[in-house]
């Protein structure tokens, strides 16, 4: 008979970091490329609305764009702040849950450590892409706690997080801010149009 600690280690193992980044690769797996012309067929729209809300679970992209615009903030109203926070989330979603199936297609990926650190769990993954001859480490910035979510994703020791805050201030310092709103839902609506968003 199976004890209750017993379910509850599994379900633990089930929740914890590496097997959710294991568990993120697969369903990005399963997301449809559009063609190179037309669009997807509304089966593979609905399929990939369904990887597209499973993901959602394990990455939380509005955590993701409101630490991106944190120190922008005093340039935006409060509702073109949460417009631009809200289009931000959608275009990384819109781009990077496709590129990650895209990977997984190519790669082979490896769990290569885990490290405990304030507020987060890292997990680092080793892709290599022998079609590119490219070899990539990517490190998942897991929340801690019950439910934990992606909330910050390094490319080769580059956190995506970072990398956004500083292009963004540089086009807020040289176009202004209503620029970059406008480059985002110009973006954004690009994508919608692409995958039937």
């Amino acid at each position: 008979m199976t004890s209750l600690w017993s379910l509850a280690l599994v379900a633990s193992l089930a929740s914890s970091p590496q097997a959710l980044t294991t568990s993120l690769f697969e369903e990005a797996a399963q997301i449809k490329a559009p063609p190179a012309t037309g669009a997807l067929s509304k089966a593979d729209q609905a399929s990939n609305q369904k990887a597209f809300a499973k993901l959602d679970t394990m990455i939380d992209l509005n955590a993701f764009a409101a630490s991106i615009m944190q120190p922008h903030a005093k340039h935006f109203s409060k509702k073109d702040l949460k417009a631009i926070k809200g289009d931000f989330a959608e275009t990384v979603r819109l781009i990077g849950f496709p590129r990650a199936g895209d990977l997984r297609g190519k790669a082979t990926i490896e769990i290569t450590g885990t490290q405990k650190v304030k507020g987060a769990t890292l997990v680092t993954v080793f892709a290599d892409i022998p079609s590119e001859e490219l070899e990539v480490e990517l490190i998942f910035h897991w929340s801690n706690g019950k439910s934990p979510r992606v909330v910050d994703l390094s490319i080769d020791g580059s956190s995506l997080v970072t990398d956004y805050r500083n292009q963004f201030g540089r086009i807020i310092a040289k176009e202004g801010a209503k620029s970059l709103l406008e480059k985002i839902q110009k973006k954004l609506a690009t994508l919608r149009q692409k995958y039937g968003a």
